[in-house]
């Protein structure tokens, strides 16, 4: 009876396992989210040292506003905290228009964070620059 219980559970958790986006060999997970459909990465939130994109579309008149940001622990962290960033206020701003509008996340670079010249600072700040004359939503305070 024991056997065919420890059996019966190993099954079990390795289905659990397989549907959590985690290998049966204990490696590290990419994503807990409890539906991998309903991640906001596309199933990679545990991901560190990145640098991301939100894309910002209304849905009255199709503009796309951007916005970069770089994290060095995981993307899930950083995602629940939003707070005061150009994001952040834009998208309360059009809330308070009513307006609606869909976010789209996505990893542009992951990049090992570093000590004096972190890599993913600079990568964040180049693509500032790169899209400052588009629809970014980052202020850059070191350029005019």
């Amino acid at each position: 009876m024991k056997s065919f219980i420890n059996r019966h559970n190993k099954s079990i958790l390795k289905k659990h396992d397989s549907q959590t986006n985690k290998t049966s060999t204990n490696t590290t997970r990419s994503c807990n989210c409890r539906h991998l459909e309903q991640c906001p990465i596309q199933g990679k939130c545990l991901q560190t040292s990145l640098v991301y994109k939100a894309d910002s579309t209304t849905t009255d008149n199709n503009i796309t506003k951007s916005y970069i940001g770089v994290i060095t622990n995981d993307f899930k962290t950083r995602y629940r905290n939003q707070n005061e960033t150009e994001l952040s206020k834009y998208i309360w701003k059009l809330k308070n228009d009513k307006r609606t509008f869909v976010i789209k996340w996505g990893i542009v670079k992951q990049i090992p964070a570093g000590s004096r010249k972190c890599r993913l600072c600079l990568e964040e700040k180049l693509l500032i620059l790169k899209g400052r004359n588009k629809n970014i939503l980052n202020k850059c305070r070191h350029v005019t």
